[in-house]
C-alpha cells in the first residue's frame, strides 16, 4: 500500500542501458465482512453487513444467498423457503476497483408442519374428545381448546362442559423452535 517507486532497466544487446522510474499507487483492499443467525424456514433472516472499504468508499455489494437470490444492496433480508445448509457468499467493491469475498454457511432448521384431527366427529358435550395429532417435524406441542383449557401432550382428550362453537389451536414446533399453528372450529352439541 502507499507510493512505491518502481524502477524499469532495459539493456539491450550491445550493453546499453535505459531507466525509467515512475511512482505507482497501490490501492489498499477493502475488507469483505457479514453477520447472520441461522434461523426457521419461512423466517426473515437479516443479513448485514460490516464491511470495510480499506482505501476510498465501498462502491457495490453483491450478495448470493445460496438459494438463487441475489442481491446488490448494503444489507439485506431473505427467507429460505426449504430447509438445509446454504452457501452465502457477498463481494465488496472499493472505488479503486479492488474487491474482497465473504463466504460463510446457514443453516436453515425445518418447520414443523400443524395439523389434526378429532373423534369422534359429532360432539356432545362432558363427552371425552380424542384430538389426534396429525403434525410433521414436530417435538413440542401446545393445545388451546377454546373453552380456557391448555394441554402440551403430543395426543389429548378434553371434555367440553357447554354446548358451543370451539376454536381448537395446536402450535406444533420443532426442536430449534421452528413452530407452525394450525385452528380449527368444532361443534359441540348439548348431551
Amino acid at each position: 500500500m502507499g507510493v512505491p517507486t518502481v524502477h524499469l532497466i532495459v539493456y539491450n544487446s550491445n550493453g546499453c542501458k535505459d531507466t525509467m522510474s515512475k511512482n505507482i499507487f497501490i490501492a489498499p483492499k477493502p475488507y469483505a465482512y457479514m453477520s447472520f443467525t441461522d434461523d426457521c424456514q419461512y423466517t426473515p433472516i437479516t443479513f448485514t453487513n460490516g464491511s470495510t472499504p480499506g482505501g476510498g468508499t465501498i462502491s457495490k455489494y453483491l450478495w448470493d444467498f445460496g438459494n438463487n437470490r441475489k442481491s446488490y444492496n448494503k444489507n439485506e433480508v431473505t427467507a429460505y423457503a426449504t430447509y438445509g445448509n446454504f452457501p452465502v457468499q457477498m463481494v465488496v467493491y472499493n472505488s479503486f476497483g479492488c474487491s474482497d469475498t465473504a463466504k460463510q454457511n446457514i443453516t436453515i432448521y425445518p418447520r414443523a408442519i400443524a395439523n389434526f384431527d378429532y373423534s369422534p366427529t359429532e360432539l356432545l358435550a362432558t363427552d371425552p374428545v380424542s384430538f389426534n395429532n396429525l403434525s410433521q417435524l414436530d417435538d413440542n406441542w401446545s393445545w388451546e381448546f377454546g373453552d380456557g383449557f391448555f394441554n402440551t401432550n403430543k395426543f389429548v382428550t378434553h371434555a367440553y362442559d357447554m354446548y358451543g362453537k370451539y376454536n381448537v389451536t395446536l402450535i406444533s414446533s420443532t426442536q430449534y423452535g421452528c413452530a407452525d399453528t394450525i385452528t380449527r372450529e368444532i361443534y359441540v352439541k348439548s348431551s
